[in-house]
């Protein structure tokens, strides 16, 4: 009974229930047609998968690639660190990084660190549509976390994986590499590993900084939450995103 209260205590549990109410009062003989009550149906069933536990993290198993240091068999202490950007807020009044950046943006960025033997540089990559441009925040929060700023080359005028990866190949020629740590999240790696080699970088080191997988905890995986409706969203677009990336760039 207890998780069924902290069930209804959230907005989403209260809107599935009352859904449902009217789903089962459409279901009433002489309420219409089976054609009218289609889209009724069809939204509720469908809001349902998308915000179960189980399905989200289905969804995010089939499109995360994780990664780690232990598989980079060639990397030395001065292997280079590829960060990419994963957003940022440009319009927050705050100037400090942690505010500014995504959280997701800031886990890739504090994942590096972890990699740092003093000798590595460090590629920060990502643009903006202001004057707020991710690279540079990238690099700022580095620098609060004790990166030499020389250590740090920063990027800004990428807008997606793509551009990531052609704006790497003029500041990290492919020929000049033979391997380097990159860093973003375990939903992105897959898209982000195919497109970096389709531009000619054959061996990557993956660093996966953060995954959104989490084992359903019993029946209770079944039920709508908000949380797992974002997973959804997110594992879909990526979903997208790596289609399309299959067809233009056929990796």
């Amino acid at each position: 009974m207890t998780l069924l209260f902290e069930w209804f205590t959230q907005p989403l549990g209260v809107i599935f229930f009352f859904l449902i109410v009217s789903l089962a009062l459409s279901m009433r003989r002489g309420s219409g047609t089976i054609w009218s009550r289609l889209p009724l149906v069809t939204g509720v069933l469908l809001l349902w998968a998308a915000s179960a536990p189980i399905t989200a993290n289905w969804l995010v198993q089939q499109v995360e690639l994780t990664g780690s240091e232990t598989s980079c068999e060639a990397a030395d202490s001065a292997t280079p660190v590829v960060i990419l950007g994963g957003g940022m807020n440009p319009y927050v009044l705050s100037d400090s990084p942690l505010e500014v950046l995504s959280q997701d943006t800031v886990q890739r960025t504090l994942k590096s660190i972890s990699l740092d033997s003093g000798a590595n540089t460090f590629y920060v990559l990502g643009g903006g549509k202001t004057s707020r441009k991710l690279g540079q925040y990238m690099k700022l929060l580095l620098v609060e976390q004790g990166i030499n700023p020389e250590r740090v080359v920063t990027e800004v005028h990428s807008q997606s994986t793509l551009e990531n990866a052609r704006e790497l190949s003029r500041l990290l020629p492919p020929d000049q590499t033979p391997e380097f740590f990159l860093v973003t999240s375990a939903l992105h790696m897959k898209r982000a590993q195919s497109t970096f080699k389709e531009q000619g970088y054959p061996s990557i080191c993956p660093i996966s900084a953060v995954s959104l997988y989490a084992p359903s905890a019993g029946w209770v995986g079944a039920l709508p939450y908000i949380g797992p409706l974002t997973k959804t969203t997110l594992a879909a677009r990526e979903w997208l995103a790596i289609t399309w990336y299959r067809w233009r760039l056929g990796i």
